[in-house]
This record gives structure tokens, C-alpha cells and sequence, in this order.
């Protein structure tokens, strides 16, 4: 499941759904954002951001540089969590924040280590597993530091996401290169052995999308859920319960957003409850046969169209962890989820505090 450098693994997708309709999920091919720290994700927007393409735009399709402020400032009043992230990790609450393990373990108990400016001491840490055997790892962890940091709590989802819902999707790595590519694509039997050949035209192109330019500038974008029910499975036994989005320009959301290379752990939004909510962090995702890296990155694909596609994919996707499969376990590591409905009450309370606070100044 790993891409340590420039070493390819491959993940199997035991299980999926589109909508209520199970996939019929044999293996397929993907890959992880390259090992690194967060990353970057593709856009498709009205702006730029991610990697970025605005689907009004069919020339240039927008400005691939933007979207690195807080989305609050632009288009999402009350996000209030975009400073809480560093690095790798995402910062929930208490001194709790969560990883992805394929860019790496948590540092060990008792380790001194500088968070968002602050010396802490790391107390306890967890890896996750599989629910609800709990037989194998997921990719994720949990850890808990010796000090509660500066920054606003942020919960985890309680109730598993559905297709269509709209989701907030951030990182820091890869963005877009200028313009769409599109393919022509010779098929050769065996794995990983299609060509793909730049410069086809309109309307024979077999594949249309994105080029990457490594970057490491932190981005956001927006998309909608299209799998449910994911088990992310890669080597070594470890299963992540996961959701995806799909790339699309035919049905793009205003930012519309796709993560590449070292967008791993990137987290990702969801309105929930009354309130934003962690929905997961960005795992991986799938790659055609023979699809081509441009300065070691993923192209996305918005556009695959070619006849029976591996496993029904006609874009790129992007595998996200579904944090509601592990309430339980995040629970008991002591993360503080309250349900939506009680976190309507809270949040409606925080505000009636706030107008009060500001009517007595």
C-alpha cells in the first residue's frame, strides 16, 4: 500500500459501493501519494487551488495556483480548522492528533517534539484496526501529547458519509500543471503495459486530464462522495474503511478536487451535524494501466474512455479513511465525538455565548 521513494505496491479494494449498488471490487491498480509529508490535491474550480481546474473555463481552465486560505474567508463561513494541521497530522483536541501510517509512525512515548510552535512530550499513541474483527492494522494512528495546544477542537464524523455528499478535501503537495493533456492510449496485454501518448486531439482522445508540478504549497478543493463502503486493503494485511471522490469536469463541483502525489493524511471536511467534522484523511489513490508520472507525479484523469475500464473507473479517485468506523476505538483512545445531534446543541450554545460576550463588550 506504500510508495516508499519511488517503490509502486498495489492496493486491493476488497469491497465497495456505488451508492446502494455493491462494485464488483477485484484487484485494482493504485497508488499512495509518495511518501512524504502531507500533500497536494487536484482542483477543478471556479478558482484555483489543489490541483485546481475551473469547469467553466474549457480553454484555460482556471488558474491552478490559488486556494491556499482558510475556505472560511471565500466560501465556507464558521470552517474554523485550517490551521490544524501540520505536517503529517491533524490536530483533534486535548492534545490528540491523527496520522496516516504510511508516511510514518507517530514518534515513540516519551519523545520530546515541537507542535505548531509548542515543546510537548508524547504520552501515548495508538494504531488503529480494522472494524469490527480488529484483526488487521489500518493505516492510521492516533497520539496524544503531554499538552493541550492552542487550537480549536475538532471532531470526528459518528455517522458514515453517503454518495453525493459534499466534502472539503485538503493537502500539500502536487498541484496542476497548465492546460488539459489529453491521450491517445495503446493496449498491451499484461499489467501495467499500456501506452499512453500525449498531444491526441478532439474527439478521438482516450484519456483527458492533468499533469503535476511538485509544488508542497497547502491547498483545498471540494468534491462529493462516490464510493461508499471502501476497504482499502494493501500489503501486509492492512484494511482502512475508507470512501472515495471521483475527478470530473462533466459533473465538477466548483473547486472540484483530486488528490496526487504526497497529499497522504491530508484531511477532509464534511458539514455534519450542524457543524464541520472530520470526515478522514487522504490514503491514496487509483491509477490506469500504464498511466505516465510527469516530474514523479500522478496525472489525474478526468476522463477515461476507453472501453471497459478496470473496475468501472472512467477518472481518478481518491481513497479516504471514514473515521465513523472507528468511533469506538477513537473513543476509547480518549477523542471526544459527540453525537450530531448533541454537537447541534454545543455549537448553538457556543454562539448564543458569543453574541452575549459581544453584546456585553
Amino acid at each position: 500500500m506504500i510508495l516508499v521513494g519511488r517503490e509502486k505496491t498495489r492496493v486491493r479494494i476488497t469491497q465497495a459501493k456505488i451508492g446502494d449498488c455493491p462494485l464488483d471490487a477485484r484487484l485494482v491498480r493504485a497508488r499512495l501519494p509518495w511518501c512524504a509529508l502531507v500533500a497536494t490535491v487536484l482542483i477543478v474550480s471556479n478558482s484555483d487551488g489543489l490541483m485546481i481546474m475551473d469547469p467553466n473555463d474549457l480553454v484555460t481552465f482556471g488558474d491552478p495556483t490559488g486556494n491556499t486560505e482558510n475556505p472560511a474567508t471565500s466560501m465556507f463561513p464558521g470552517f474554523g480548522f485550517w490551521n490544524n494541521t501540520e505536517s503529517r497530522d491533524t490536530y483533534l483536541g486535548d492534545g490528540i492528533l491523527i496520522r496516516v501510517n504510511h508516511t510514518g509512525a507517530p514518534p515513540g512515548i516519551g519523545s520530546q517534539v515541537t507542535l505548531f510552535g509548542v515543546s510537548v512530550t508524547v504520552e501515548d499513541r495508538l494504531r488503529l484496526k480494522f472494524p469490527p474483527a480488529l484483526n488487521d492494522d489500518s493505516d492510521l494512528w492516533v497520539w496524544k501529547v503531554d499538552t493541550a495546544l492552542a487550537l480549536p477542537t475538532l471532531y470526528p464524523i459518528t455517522q458514515a458519509l453517503s454518495a453525493d455528499d459534499d466534502v472539503i478535501m485538503t493537502g500539500q503537495g502536487h498541484r496542476r500543471a497548465n492546460g488539459r493533456t489529453l491521450w491517445d492510449i495503446q493496449v498491451a496485454p499484461g499489467p501495467d503495459n499500456d501506452t499512453w501518448t500525449a498531444g491526441a486531439s478532439e474527439p478521438t482522445a482516450e484519456a483527458r486530464g492533468f499533469l503535476t508540478v511538485s509544488e508542497g504549497v497547502r491547498r483545498w478543493g471540494t468534491n462529493k462522495v462516490a464510493l461508499t463502503d471502501v476497504e482499502l486493503g494493501g500489503s501486509g494485511g492492512v484494511t482502512t474503511a475508507a470512501f472515495s471522490t471521483d475527478f470530473s469536469l462533466s459533473n465538477a463541483t466548483a473547486w472540484e478536487a483530486q488528490g496526487t502525489n504526497n497529499d497522504s493524511s491530508g484531511p477532509v471536511f464534511v458539514f455534519q451535524g450542524g457543524a464541520w467534522r472530520l470526515a478522514g484523511l487522504i490514503h491514496g489513490l487509483n491509477e490506469f494501466d500504464g498511466q505516465p508520472l510527469n516530474q514523479q507525479g500522478v496525472v489525474a484523469v478526468d476522463d477515461y474512455d476507453l472501453p471497459n475500464p478496470p473496475d468501472n473507473f472512467t477518472s481518478s479517485h481518491t481513497f479516504i479513511s471514514d473515521l465513523s468506523a472507528y468511533e469506538d476505538q477513537l473513543t476509547a483512545f480518549g477523542v471526544l465525538i459527540p453525537e450530531p445531534a448533541t454537537l447541534s446543541i454545543v455549537v448553538l450554545a457556543a454562539a448564543v455565548f458569543m453574541r452575549r460576550h459581544r453584546h456585553e463588550t
